[in-house]
């Protein structure tokens, strides 16, 4: 019978090693060495190490999140109030509103009414529906609005 090895599969610096392929620098020690976890002290101190350095990192993208979100809320609830504050007649001083005319208000109440999201599950797509209504409404304004 003859030996049926695989050869030594080649792979590029700093890419993962092929299928069967073993780096020089992975292997460890061997035998009783290895069973009786040696080293394995160093591991679990740089486990923990990692692992608080990871908390820390979602820590700050908690901040991230929270902050991106305010202010997410904050520029829609904007653009909904000057709207709406528009469409009441509130931005001119004794000026008459220039509304779109009463087909196009209608479509606007129908596009509001059409709006389907579900706030308390916290959706980001809920976010995006109410940001493309915006958009739809601000292309049935009148230009000056």
């Amino acid at each position: 019978m003859s030996d049926m090895t695989e050869p030594a599969r080649e792979s590029k610096p700093g890419s993962r090693p092929a299928p069967g392929g073993h780096k020089a620098a992975e292997s460890g020690p061997k035998g009783k060495a290895k069973a009786a976890g040696a080293g394995s002290a160093a591991a679990d101190g740089r486990r923990r190490k990692l692992g608080l350095a990871a908390a820390e990192e979602l820590q700050a993208a908690r901040g991230l999140l929270r902050e991106a979100g305010e202010a997410l809320q904050v520029r829609l609830d904007a653009e909904l109030a000057a709207m709406a504050s528009y469409l009441r007649g509130e931005e001119l001083e004794g000026e008459r509103p220039r509304l779109p005319s009463p087909r196009t208000l209608a479509a606007m109440v129908e596009a509001c009414r059409a709006l389907k999201v579900k706030p308390k599950k916290g959706r980001v797509k809920d976010l995006a529906r109410i940001e493309a209504l915006l958009k739809a409404l601000s292309a049935m304004m009148p230009p000056e609005a």
